[in-house]
């Protein structure tokens, strides 16, 4: 039995799921079990289904919230609010609000681990949770799901390509032993021949660094988050500038993005080129300028500039980050790379 999840993939406590008692449990009697959802609550669960679909959250919200009351002990009512809260980070991150968006992803995770107290046998709950759990920053719990959802359905790639994802920085060994895994189990899998491709660029192996990308591009052309990785790869190969040309090669919208603008900036700055850097972080700064955060990327932007002699500039970027409540701290330090200059 598996449930659906958001296709959104990118880090440690969860919410203890609450043990409902019988009303004569002072006496010695056995506890009561949670009630779950019978057959005349499965209109409103595929009501809620539906309007999630059309993008009412809130109208899902309060039915999801009814559901969990009248059936505490069905995953099915905690899974439907957790789906709820992911939709609800996704629009919030939409919308600027980060760390109102992060809130709500560990909502999500709250309610999948209510799901899983109630079933711990569908895997599906597992990786679904962990998903949430690792995009809220709760790292640990994240692969104690990761883990059981592997033992519960090691037919499925996805686990184990997550693993590998969450370990990749602190354990290359362990991710590569992951990731040919995923592959022994469907050998199609584009994300997973370009994590190789970046470990083996990581190791110095560029041979099989190009031969794992080249499979990568071949299987996945249009994504640009496998571009992301593969400029990258070029980068820590030595390339920097062949990996910028890799993403400016994608659409401005896609190139703006955050993971893109700081990878072509990283591409720009080993290449020696900072102005050229700043322009990749004033661009991601002018179509994220909506977001909270939206600051830290002017700041890039200013120290790009900073960097490359030019200070008009580099003073513009940084009153706009002042006017977004920048730390103040932060923007000394990139101050300072002038008077170091001079």
């Amino acid at each position: 039995m598996h449930c659906r999840h958001p296709a959104i993939i990118p880090l440690a406590t969860g919410l203890l799921f609450a043990i409902w008692l019988g009303a004569g449990c002072d006496r010695g009697e056995p506890a009561a079990p949670p009630a779950v959802l019978g057959p005349e609550q499965e209109p409103l669960r595929i009501r809620a289904d539906t309007l999630l679909s059309a993008g009412r959250t809130a109208d899902a919200h309060r039915i999801a919230a009814q559901l969990v009351e009248e059936g505490p002990g069905d995953w099915r009512s905690h899974e439907l609010m957790a789906r709820v809260h992911m939709q609800q980070a996704i629009t919030l991150r939409t919308e600027g609000l980060m760390e109102a968006s992060k809130q709500s992803l560990s909502l999500a995770a709250d309610a999948y681990q209510a799901s899983i107290a109630s079933d711990p046998q569908v895997a599906g709950l597992f990786r679904s949770g962990a998903d949430a759990a690792q995009m809220a920053g709760r790292p640990n719990l994240a692969m104690q799901w990761y883990r059981r959802a592997a033992e519960l359905d090691p037919s499925d790639p996805r686990v184990p390509l997550r693993l590998a994802q969450v370990v990749f920085e602190s354990d290359p060994a362990r991710a590569r032993r992951l990731l040919g895994d995923v592959l022994a189990l469907d050998a199609s899998i584009p994300e997973a021949h370009a994590s190789l491709a970046l470990l083996d660029a990581l190791a110095g192996h560029a041979d099989a660094a190009r031969a794992h990308m080249k499979t990568a591009v071949e299987l996945a052309t249009d994504v640009p988050a496998l571009r992301v990785v593969q400029a990258r790869m070029l980068r820590v190969l030595g390339e920097p500038q062949r990996g910028a040309e890799i993403l400016l090669a994608l659409p401005a919208v896609d190139r703006a993005a955050e993971p893109t603008a700081a990878e072509l900036a990283r591409c720009w700055t080993e290449a020696g080129r900072h102005a050229a850097a700043a322009d990749a972080w004033s661009d991601c700064f002018q179509q994220n300028a909506h977001r909270t955060d939206a600051w830290q990327f002017a700041l890039h932007a200013a120290e790009s500039a900073m960097l490359a002699g030019d200070e008009p500039r580099a003073a513009g970027l940084l009153r706009q980050a002042a006017l977004l409540s920048a730390p103040p701290e932060r923007m000394e330090a990139i101050r300072a790379i002038a008077a170091e200059g001079r």
